[in-house]
């Protein structure tokens, strides 16, 4: 088995799944709302560079007619959705807070990540040696207002792509299952790994066991753990052929293949709604 042509199966994959659902040169219109995947108890810790502090979560897609977001989009969360800023301070005590007062949603490849960032100077505020993100049930974002739009989201469209859409996708992204845990694991990999810059040969050798006790390899299904394992050997070995410019860089496009694959499956399931 070659690896370039492993690699080049997964960038294939991925420009397919943008390809599918770019938004169209005519009129504009909204993208999709997005759902995002739930913490399951294991919050993710912001990591921070430069003026912000922040972190890769997983996403899908809750509505396929509508246009995909173009990287760097801006999502706000959808009203009821659960996402809390859990501020913890160097003594232990932490504070948790309502993270829509405080986050910056955007989205990153298409509709199977986005990044979530609050300001560094946050922490100050706050007292605060480390920031995480809690995504709790059913979270969705709703593509920011832009002006000019067309096709807006409707009352109607958003109601049943958060309620209805939402708990459906639930099932197949935030329960346990062989390819919600490998996107986990893999999310966990990404946020571990540099923003830029490629990472030297020991961080990709030693990082797999050094997350071994997180929660989401801890509590995977064997198959999920299977599958990341898979994935983050096949982008070691892929880096070290220089068939891929870095760890980061080739997990996030097989997180994104692999959202992408679940999404359009998650699509086929529900075509009957």
């Amino acid at each position: 088995m070659t690896l370039r042509p492993l690699f080049t199966q997964s960038l294939t994959a991925v420009a397919l799944m943008l390809g599918l659902s770019l938004p169209s040169g005519d009129a504009q219109a909204a993208s999709q709302i997005l759902g995002i995947v739930a913490s399951n108890g294991a919050p993710t810790t912001l990591s921070c560079t430069g003026a912000e502090c922040g972190a890769h979560f997983s996403a899908f897609c809750l509505q396929e007619a509508r246009p995909a977001p173009f990287a760097g989009q801006g999502y706000v969360l959808a009203p009821g959705s659960s996402m809390t800023l859990v501020a913890t301070s160097t003594s232990g005590q932490s504070t948790r807070l309502p993270a829509a007062d405080y986050v910056k949603i955007t989205s990153q490849i298409g509709f199977t990540s986005v990044h979530i960032s609050v300001p560094q100077s946050l922490m100050n505020e706050l007292g605060a040696e480390t920031l995480r993100i809690e995504v709790g049930a059913n979270v969705s974002a709703l593509p920011a207002d832009v002006a000019g739009d067309l096709q807006p989201q409707t009352a109607d469209e958003i109601q049943y792509a958060t309620t209805v859409m939402r708990e459906v996708a639930a099932k197949r992204f935030d329960a346990p299952n062989a390819d919600s845990d490998a996107a986990r694991i893999a999310s966990v990999f990404i946020n571990a790994l540099p923003m830029s810059g490629q990472e030297n040969a020991r961080t990709r050798g030693e990082l797999w066991m050094a997350k071994a006790s997180e929660p989401a390899l801890a509590n995977a299904t064997p198959e999920g753990l299977a599958m990341a394992k898979d994935m983050y050997r096949s982008c070691q070995i892929s880096v070290e052929a220089r068939s891929s410019y870095s760890m980061r860089y080739c997990l996030e496009l097989r997180h994104a293949d692999l959202q992408a694959t679940s999404n359009h499956a998650f699509w086929k399931e529900t075509a009957a709604y």
